[in-house]
């Protein structure tokens, strides 16, 4: 029997963070008293219509513009001055491959346990979308009910002929969604919106108004981005509309979270990008034509050519040609002199790129799909290179449970495979593909992969659209834009793709009855016009094989494979090292990066802009009268005021872009700013230095295992660090709460930074003159007062909540903590209640994680790391190129001839130790090295056997960092903590090892 594994979801931050902003909008839609008031938990967020139940709605305009500032505020994106007329709609920004299904179905349950809605429409452009979000709503329901206590929610895809569907979901008082192509009602003629015998003379329309619908817009972009579809959304009475996005064209919506590519990326919630290019060279003895383009406007086409330059044979190149144009004098090749001149184009007709065409006197016409021997042969090698790269990666991944899969996009079905039938003729790419996989598998470097003797039939195979009469694979349409024009027969390939899911993900394994064709299928074939709406977690190689032009975006190929790699437990398995997508590209990799980067700015990705709100993250340390010190982030008025100043003194340009000058600010480590900033320089320009990053796009290159030296564990210099180092440890938490509280309320009790809104006055003379209006402003830093203010109206304010959410205490722990310093918090909290509510929260979380810091206890185990693991666990890095992370070793020193580092610090201080004569041996702490700890576990940097004073051996567990452990961001302090408590058991048990946190290898 099989087993497919099942894949298993996480509780991520970031998602967890995506969805609370969602729900911090209706802040006040469930505002109760504590004093002995009941509600029906029932009805709440309900209202009963004539027909059903539908969304009860009574959270002001008002509060939802207040709420959605603050939640803007606490996403570090610029508020809104106003709300989009109409229903409220609110952007939410997810990169592709980062959850985004998951996260809305996971908003919906949100917004039912917290304001009792019940009925939800998520609205998707296409059905590879709508098929994509069947299949996570059916992966992710037994995860979901088991995280909302069972709570019952259906889920259905509108369908003209099963009208009660819709019924259904009016009248039920459980959460109902329903999931619905915008095609199926952007028409007055579609039965959605037509009277239906069935419900008794009623149009589904009028029964999902009447329940005023949360809406969930999928891609909004490809959905609603006509005003005709945006009149359709209109019609559906929505109380709201979340929409969900990677690229956001309209942003007439307020942006409530954000989680671009810069940001995935370098949290590692994505796969790295690695490009893999494959370029001929220019070669003027044979006559390389390829048509890119024609444009009926201007009566040309656009031609790839070689021509003709001075000490070569050839140069590549793209020229413009014109009816009577002769290609020999364009070029000034003698090789073109068959193709005489140009005699016709055809252009464009009803939508088809293939209908374009050149005709010429002397040689056969020119078409979109016409191949020389240049291109098959760099198809050929893209095949070659996709197996090959895919073959390593299983040597790799196979034994820590990945199944490697790659994906293959072509525009024409026939050159795979001409039907579904397997025994169907292979068309030449198949053929190819199976020529090429036979000679690269028989090489002794994959002798041991586990699927190795699967017949190469059955290691690939198709999904295409099936044509409903013959069975016959057909091509998929797409227009001028290369948008899908999907039909009923491309619906079955979808579902397919949705079905087999698991199955892929699968190793093929007889004993365990794994033993289907998706066990066996590692390689998977799909027309380009499937570009959208699936993917794969363990997609790591994609290659896309065109003829005609390629109509897939540089974002569409590699957003099939982003997401991370999963294992056969279904669990994630994070980390670069293992999540590498490589992109099989006919063309160089900077050009690649070039034209990925200009499809994110074309899809209104900002990147390197320089908003108000940028630096509102620094913390900075102030001063209370009574001399007390804490932190507090800088506000918005004085992150504002550092960008003009930044503008001003030329680090930014005036559209808020940086200039060479700050570039160049960031390189040095030097800035000049005013004395008001002056204490903030460091976090400038390290924020500075992210915000002019690009979406990372790196060289493919060669990939180094370094194996562990053969006689490793019976070096003595080895044994003598290892057996000092490798015992492990279990840990017990003694918090004590009533400490805790007392520390907490005497913090409080001596007051915050937090005052009333303060006013600075400047002064400034006006002047007209020839250049414009300009401004002479008075010198100082102007004046500051506070204005007199009624009190707030604090029951807007629900700060247990808030602090409960922020911190994970407990609201009695919290009330505790509050009524303790009761009088102090009443008179803060009043001034100014979001900053103090913001302010207690980022001051009992740092308590929290000092307190168990503090008072964590480690105990050694009889269980240690074992040394076999270094045999097992080759060393894997770059040691070439532009970005090695590998430097060069006395391996007598080491377990291996290499180390690997992470940052400048680390190889600095490898090769520091190299040459350090009392440095007998040294090892930088592998991955499996980790330290459990109550948050994230901590992996040490290195482990160092020194000689001191030339006779004291002396075991060293050392964490490299580029400051001071005092200036240290407050996570990588506690981290070390606990690395601390760790060692002093050790320590305790007789254990003779010193754990330090060093600059460089000689404070050892």
């Amino acid at each position: 029997m099989s087993s497919n594994m099942k894949i298993k979801f996480d509780q991520l931050q970031y998602q967890n963070d995506a969805v609370r902003a969602a729900i911090a909008v209706f802040a006040g839609q469930k505002l109760m008293p504590n004093n002995f008031t009941v509600y029906d938990q029932e009805l709440l967020g309900k209202v009963q219509t004539s027909i059903g139940v539908g969304n009860g709605f009574t959270v002001s305009r008002e509060m939802i513009f207040d709420n959605v500032k603050n939640v803007q505020l606490s996403n570090g994106i610029n508020p809104v001055k106003k709300l989009n007329a109409g229903f409220p709609q609110f952007n939410i920004e997810m990169e592709t491959g980062t959850g985004k299904t998951f996260v809305y179905l996971k908003t919906i349950l949100d917004l039912n346990k917290e304001y009792g809605f019940t009925k939800f429409i998520i609205l998707v452009p296409s059905v590879a979308i709508l098929e994509g979000v069947r299949k996570t709503y059916e992966i992710t329901k037994d995860f979901f009910k088991s995280q909302y206590d069972g709570t019952v929610y259906n889920a259905f895809i509108y369908n003209s002929d099963n009208p009660n569907d819709v019924r259904e979901f009016a009248a039920s008082s459980n959460i109902e969604i329903m999931i619905i192509n915008i095609q199926k009602f952007n028409r007055d003629d579609t039965k959605f919106k037509q009277p239906n015998e069935q419900l008794q003379g009623v149009a589904p329309i009028d029964l999902v108004q009447q329940t005023n619908p949360f809406l969930i817009i999928d891609e909004p972009q490809s959905t609603d981005n006509t005003d005709n579809a945006k009149a359709a959304i209109r019609e559906l009475n929505p109380s709201v509309a979340f929409r969900y996005s990677a690229t956001h064209r309209d942003k007439s919506y307020p942006l409530i979270y954000r989680l671009g590519p810069v940001e995935a990326y370098d949290q590692e919630l994505v796969k790295q990008i690695v490009v893999s290019s494959i370029e001929a060279d220019a070669d003027g003895n044979e006559a390389y034509m390829r048509l890119i383009s024609t444009d009926a406007k201007k009566q040309t086409a656009k031609l790839g050519v070689y021509k003709f330059k001075k000490g070569a044979a050839g140069e590549q190149a793209e020229i413009t040609v014109k009816k009577g144009d002769n290609i020999a004098l364009k070029t000034k090749l003698s090789v073109y002199d068959d193709y005489g001149d140009v005699q016709d184009i055809d252009f464009t007709r009803d939508d088809d790129p293939n209908t374009q065409a050149v005709h010429f006197t002397t040689h056969e016409s020119l078409t979109m799909a016409s191949q020389n021997i240049q291109d098959e042969n760099a198809k050929r090698l893209q095949i070659r290179n996709t197996i090959r790269n895919h073959l390593n990666k299983e040597l790799y991944l196979n034994p820590k449970g990945i199944k490697v899969l790659s994906l293959f996009f072509i525009d024409e079905v026939a050159k795979y495979r001409a039907s579904q039938d397997e025994d169907a003729e292979l068309g030449e790419y198949g053929r190819w593909f199976e020529e090429e996989y036979e000679r690269l598998i028989a090489e002794d470097t994959y002798k041991n992969l586990r699927d190795r003797d699967v017949p190469v039939r059955e290691v690939h195979n198709g999904y295409f659209s099936v044509d409903g009469k013959t069975g016959a694979f057909k091509n998929s349409r797409v227009d001028t834009k290369g948008n899908n024009k999907a039909t009923k027969d491309d619906e079955s390939a979808y579902e397919t793709i949705m079905k087999n899911k698991e199955g892929l993900l699968t190793f093929y394994d007889e004993e365990k009855g794994n033993t289907s064709n998706a066990n066996k299928l590692r390689f998977i074939w799909s027309h380009s016009a499937l570009k959208e709406g699936w993917d794969n977690p363990n997609v790591f190689q994609i290659a896309t094989l065109v003829e005609t032009k390629d109509t897939i975006t540089k974002r569409q190929k590699i957003g099939r494979g982003l997401r991370i790699a999963v294992n056969q437990d279904g669990q994630r398995v994070p980390g670069f090292d293992v999540n590498t997508l490589t992109v099989m590209a006919n063309e160089s990799y900077e050009k690649f990066a070039t034209d990925l980067q200009k499809e994110y700015e074309d899809d209104g990705v900002e990147f390197g802009k320089f908003e108000d709100i940028i630096f509102t993250k620094i913390e900075r340390t102030v001063v209370a009268e009574d001399g007390t010190e804490s932190a507090r982030h800088l506000t918005v008025d004085e992150s504002t005021q550092l960008v003009i100043e930044l503008v001003d003194a030329g680090y930014v340009s005036s559209n808020r872009k940086a200039t060479s000058k700050l570039q160049e600010a960031v390189q040095r480590q030097i800035i000049e700013l005013s004395d008001e900033f002056g204490d903030v320089k460091a976090e400038v320009l390290r924020i500075a230095e992210h915000n002019m990053g690009r979406v990372p796009v790196k060289r493919d290159m060669p990939i180094k295992d370094v194996p562990a030296k053969l006689d490793l564990i019976k070096d003595p210099n080895f044994l003598d660090l290892w057996n000092h180092i490798n015992k492990k440890t279990t840990y017990e938490i003694h918090f004590d709460e009533d400490q805790f509280v007392n520390l907490a309320v005497a913090r409080l009790k001596h007051g915050s930074p937090i005052s009333r809104v303060q006013y600075t006055t400047r002064m400034a003379s006006i002047k007209q003159t020839d250049g414009g209006i300009v401004y002479d402003a008075e010198q100082g830093d102007g004046t500051r007062e506070t204005v007199a203010k009624a009190e707030y109206d604090l029951s807007k304010f629900d700060i247990l909540t808030y602090l409960q959410n922020e911190t994970g205490l407990t609201r009695r722990l919290i009330a505790r903590i509050l009524n303790g310093a009761a009088e102090r918090v009443t008179a803060d909290f009043k001034m100014n209640p979001v900053a103090y509510e913001e302010y207690v929260g980022d001051l009992l979380n740092e308590l929290k994680e000092n307190h168990i810091a503090e008072n964590i206890v480690y105990k050694m185990t009889d269980e240690e790391w074992d040394a076999e693991l270094f045999k097992s666990e080759p060393l894997r890095g770059v040691v070439e190129g532009d970005t090695p992370n590998m430097v060069s070793v006395s391996d007598a020193k080491t377990p291996y001839e290499y180390v690997r580092y992470d940052s400048t610090i680390e190889k600095k201080f490898a090769e520091a130790a190299n040459l350090d004569n009392n440095v007998k041996y040294f090892i930088k702490l592998p991955a499996w090295f980790k330290i459990a700890t109550p948050t994230r576990n901590y992996n040490p940097d290195w482990a160092v056997l020194k000689e001191v004073n030339g006779e004291k051996v002396m075991h060293f567990v050392a964490e490299t960092k580029g400051t001071i452990e005092s200036e240290l961001a407050r996570p990588e302090r506690v981290r070390i903590q606990y690395g601390r408590e760790h060692f002093k058991a050790l320590r305790r048990d007789g254990v003779d090892v010193e754990y330090r946190v060093v600059t460089d290898e000689n404070q050892l």
